[in-house]
């Protein structure tokens, strides 16, 4: 209703943000700054929505505002910092409020703090993190966390060692893409196990095993315990992950499908392979293949005669002249066991 009030269409913030622009610029003809037109655009929406309540008898409030953004305008970094009331959300640039060639990049800690009753969140293929403890105070009881398969944004600011949370448990969260269908769910194993196991990569994960497992006097642990350490606590985090994902957790931790860097999968080794094969059969030849038909096999780029071969009689190409039918050869010179070229012919009847 505030937009109305001021002669826009339902939520047309972006027709707002040029009038402001505009009205702005004509007051001493410079280009007013984003920050500038974006507080313009909250006192204007404040005040029409006060207008609004105060027509149907209802307290006014300080800022229309549902979301309260923290914008790096050097950076050009948006986060989300508070979200009020709110129960339904696709964090669109119209929905939060923003100039249509906006997009969010970070929802930040305890940002939906003031949401009690969130229910469902469109994840937008902008979206670069979420922070820990994004969605304390939530109290649905079930969250729906829909994403687009292709984009798994990081989960940041925990502490190395601590698991990364939401806020609430996972069991009350459910990660689905927007098709329905599951697409996407490796891409979230593979992002999200680290952080919800509480580290940062895989290289402090395993620096931390081995730190816990070498000895008093200094001994090196064994490196099959290492990864025995690792891949449980991988198991741990992937199995945050596919409780979100509505999957099968694990007991066993050499089940796991997170790819840990440098060991190789079955589908690896099957490329390999197939590679390999292939390479094989690259290699083959007309010139090198063998004929199915013994009596018209063909020489190799280069025939080694033996003695129980005889000698092949090449067949003419458009690079070989046929030596002649009677070319005189000299008596202390060997048969030539490739083909004779024309400077061959032409040194023998010289001599």
């Amino acid at each position: 209703m505030a937009y109305t009030l001021m002669g826009y269409s339902k939520d047309s913030y972006q027709d707002l943000w040029d009038k402001v622009k505009w009205d702005l610029y004509v007051q001493n003809f410079e280009l007013p700054t984003d920050a500038e037109i974006m507080a313009e655009c909250d006192k204007r929406l404040t005040a029409s929505e006060n207008r609004a309540r105060t027509l149907m008898g209802l307290p006014t409030v300080e800022s229309s505002r549902k979301y309260d953004l923290d914008i790096d305008y050097d950076m050009g970094m948006i986060t989300l910092k508070a979200a009020h009331g709110i129960e339904e959300t696709s964090l669109t640039a119209a929905e939060l409020e923003m100039p249509d060639n906006w997009a969010l990049d970070y929802i930040g800690e305890n940002a939906f703090a003031d949401s009690p009753n969130l229910r469902s969140v469109f994840l937008p293929m902008s979206l670069t993190g979420i922070a820990n403890g994004a969605f304390t105070g939530v109290q649905s009881g079930m969250l729906i966390l829909h994403y687009m398969p292709g984009n798994t944004c990081e989960l940041v600011g925990f502490e190395e060692g601590t698991p990364f949370t939401f806020g609430i448990p996972d069991d009350n969260i459910i990660l689905l893409d927007y098709s329905w269908n599951g697409e996407g769910t490796d891409d979230y194993i593979q992002n999200w196990t680290l952080p919800l196991a509480g580290y940062s990569s895989y290289d402090s994960l395993y620096t931390a095993k081995v730190a816990e497992l070498t000895a008093a006097d200094g001994t090196a642990p064994d490196k099959d315990a290492v990864m025995a350490a690792v891949r449980e606590t991988l198991m741990y985090g992937e199995n945050r992950v596919r409780t979100m994902l509505m999957l099968d957790t694990l007991e066993n931790p050499d089940d796991i499908t997170f790819k840990i860097p440098g060991e190789s999968t079955d589908t690896d080794e099957t490329t390999e392979e197939t590679a390999d094969a292939a390479d094989t059969y690259a290699m083959q030849t007309p010139e090198t293949a063998v004929a199915a038909d013994d009596t018209q096999s063909e020489p190799t780029a280069e025939p080694t005669p033996t003695p129980a071969q005889q000698t092949p009689t090449p067949a003419p190409t458009a690079e070989t002249t046929p030596a002649p039918t009677e070319t005189p050869q000299p008596a202390a010179t060997p048969t030539p066991t490739s083909p004779a070229t024309p400077e061959t012919a032409a040194s023998g009847y010289e001599e």
